[in-house]
């Protein structure tokens, strides 16, 4: 056996190391097994001998073992040895390099749960949206590990396709409602925004507590996004809901008006309140808050729908959203003539 695996395996140190390769050891010698003295070493967790063997010329790619299916960048990812990550990744090492199986280190890291060996991934480049062998991103993963760290680094990176993947359950709803509580205190977009989006994918009403609190958000994007979230999964007579919501209604920008008055119109509710919310933003600039304002009372049968959907139908772009929204209201409508009327207005412009 080489002289280098003699200096790995009995604990002699750094020192009999620099003796073995002055000596003429190969450091790229194989043992029996076929591992490498680097690959060794990554497992190990061994930074200074990764970093001499590094120096005398190991390649940090060059795949180990029988089948050559395993990388030193793997070996210390799956360890959680970030010094060793961090010194692979110096040394030019591939963040996304595959070993056997479709395994990336970052996809080791994040189904491992170490952290700081994912954010020294990450910064060097690692591709936070790649899936691994079992479909998952790495933001599903570290979601449905239970992970707030780990999913804080990878929103941070840009990562936003959580809760779009296949495999991703409600057992990260948790997880995502404590990062929502702690994104609505900082003023910062991301991940505020994200978190948004992938509890909206949940529609899970156990988190319209923590969307309130980002529809307060300084940032736009997050309070559309929360909006957005909030439609269909607000429980009957959640007074605190309405009234925000109904808040968020009134937002200097349009495309949030339009999410929370289909928020407003999704409520369970049929009070005065929501009526009148709804009945507010007839009148808006933006012609798919109309439309949203104008369907969410005709799923109440209130006749102050009617008007508004006729001027809809009739003036409205006809390929358009604002156009689209109106057709869907008018089974809700329940005078048979006024609804056969409706149906039949074509619009003015073609």
């Amino acid at each position: 056996m080489s002289t280098l695996f003699d200096t790995l395996w009995d604990g002699s140190g750094d020192d009999a190391m620099v003796r073995a390769l002055r000596g003429g050891a190969d450091p790229e010698a194989r043992d029996a097994d076929g591992e490498t003295p680097l690959y060794r070493a990554a497992v190990e967790n061994r930074p200074g001998a990764v970093r001499l063997l590094l120096a005398a010329g190991a390649d940090p790619g060059r795949a180990s073992g029988a089948d050559g299916g395993d990388l030193p960048l793997c070996g210390a990812a799956c360890g959680g040895h970030t010094e060793v990550v961090r010194a692979l990744l110096a040394a030019g090492a591939e963040p996304d390099q595959e070993e056997g199986y479709g395994f990336t280190a970052l996809a080791w890291a994040v189904r491992l749960g170490h952290t700081e060996a994912a954010r020294a991934l990450l910064a060097a480049g690692a591709d936070p949206d790649r899936a691994g062998p079992d479909g998952l991103a790495p933001l599903t993963a570290a979601a449905r590990r239970g992970s707030p760290s780990l999913v804080r680094a990878l929103l941070a990176l840009g990562a936003r396709v959580l809760a779009a993947l296949p495999g991703y359950g409600a057992g990260a709803v948790p997880v995502l409602r404590r990062l929502a509580a702690e994104a609505a205190a900082t003023g910062d977009r991301e991940p505020a925004a994200s978190v948004a989006v992938a509890l909206g994918r949940c529609g899970d009403g156990a988190a319209v507590p923590e969307l309130l609190a980002l529809a307060a958000h300084p940032d736009a994007e997050v309070r559309r996004e929360a909006a957005a979230a909030l439609a269909g999964i607000v429980p009957p007579g959640d007074a605190v809901a309405i009234e925000r919501i109904t808040a968020l209604s009134r937002d200097p920008d349009p495309r949030v008006r339009d999410w929370a008055t289909l928020a407003l119109a999704e409520l369970p509710d049929d009070t005065p309140a929501v009526r009148e919310a709804l009945a507010a933003r007839l009148a808006d600039p933006d012609p798919e808050t109309t439309a949203e304002a104008a369907r969410g009372l005709a799923l109440r049968q209130d006749p102050r729908a009617i008007d508004p959907l006729a001027r809809l139908l009739a003036d409205s772009d006809p390929e358009g959203p604002a156009r689209e929204t109106a057709l869907a209201a008018l089974p809700y409508v329940t005078d048979p003539r006024v609804r056969t009327r409706l149906e039949w207005t074509t619009p003015r412009c073609r």
